[in-house]
């Protein structure tokens, strides 16, 4: 009978609490959406990311290496037990979690999925995207994180210089692409890397792009030109239209400039030497390019290796071979100025 009464009793305030809880939590109040709560982390296999995407597997450069490419020519590459995903040649690190080996697959962070939908544009595939999520951005290694403010010099080995480095193509112009690699985004990752270590050698460094933009070739002139720079290096890639079997390293200069011919001569020696690559030698330009021509200095034009040749290509979308190319040009720049003992204003 007591606990009937007790009972009784403690029903109507049970009531209340249960009122007070579902208020508070937005639950039982008209008009009042109870809120999602988010998902625990999750992961998804490189495989399902190409499926659902429309994509294939591609072939990749190293043993560790998975890359996957969508029918338009993007790529996407991820190394196992590493947190860097290569995109198009930009590189981007994850929030969380390396991939790791499941198989002969690879599982990786399902926000990184989520990150790949979102830049091609399909928003669709993201899971949960009715839910309220925070917005999952990687964090970009190349251009910004390289080109956000001048190297420290820590050398002198080109003080007193100022090098103009042109990053070729760009922006509205991709320059050539082959077996899933850009041109454009190439070119800025050697150019990044090169102009880092031109600044910490004591150079002052005249970018004529540090993103994915295009400046005229006219303005790419202009700013060596009215800068009164000492050098000129542009960075390209090459494509055979009619032979995927051709290699190599090639530099190209203006014929009416001695002084341009021995920079490409130095310039291709030294990525020949460094990078291990076909020697195709320092040429005279039969083209008339404009940043040669129109250039006050001497001035050459890089082409780093075909593109039209896969196993080129390959080897050229890896870091460790961009990185070896803006060392070699870097070393390059050091001989020829050490051969020259002085800025040449001009040509």
């Amino acid at each position: 009978m007591r606990l009937s009464l007790l009972l009784f009793a403690l029903f109507p305030l049970m009531i209340v609490g249960c009122q007070s809880f579902n208020v508070a939590n937005g639950m039982g109040k008209p008009g009042v959406v109870p809120p999602q709560i988010e998902p625990e982390p999750r992961t998804v296999l490189l495989s399902e990311m190409a499926a659902r995407l429309g994509w294939s597997k591609a072939e990749a450069a190293g043993a560790y290496a998975h890359a996957i490419q969508s029918p338009t020519g993007d790529r996407l590459v991820f190394e196992e037990g590493s947190d860097v995903m290569v995109m198009n040649n930009m590189y981007w690190r994850f929030e969380r979690d390396a991939v790791t080996k499941h198989g002969s697959d690879l599982l990786l962070p399902e926000s990184v999925f989520d990150f790949v939908a979102r830049h091609f544009g399909r928003e669709d595939l993201v899971r949960g995207t009715k839910v309220k999520r925070g917005s999952y951005e990687l964090e970009p290694l190349t251009p910004r994180a390289e080109a956000s403010k001048p190297q420290k010099a820590i050398g002198n080995q080109l003080k007193g210089w100022t090098i103009c480095i042109d990053a070729g193509h760009g922006g509205k112009d991709p320059g050539g692409a082959a077996h899933g690699v850009s041109e454009k985004q190439l070119c800025l990752n050697v150019a990044l890397r090169l102009q880092k270590l031109c600044e910490g050698a004591g150079a002052k460094v005249l970018m004529t792009r540090t993103a994915d933009t295009y400046p005229e070739l006219d303005e790419r002139v202009a700013l060596a030109n009215d800068n009164h720079a000492d050098l000129f290096v542009s960075i390209h890639a090459n494509i055979s239209p009619s032979d995927e079997s051709v290699t190599g390293t090639e530099t190209f200069y203006n014929e009416n400039s001695p002084i341009s011919q021995k920079l490409a001569a130095a310039l291709v020696a030294a990525v020949v030497k460094e990078a291990n690559v076909n020697n195709r030698g320092a040429r005279k330009d039969p083209r008339g390019l404009r940043v040669l021509t129109k250039t006050k200095m001497p001035a050459t034009l890089v082409e780093l290796g075909f593109l039209s040749n896969k196993a080129e290509a390959m080897k050229l979308n890896s870091r460790v071979t961009q990185d070896k190319m803006a060392d070699a040009l870097f070393s390059g720049l050091v001989k020829f100025t050490a051969a020259e003992r002085k800025p040449v204003v001009s040509r």
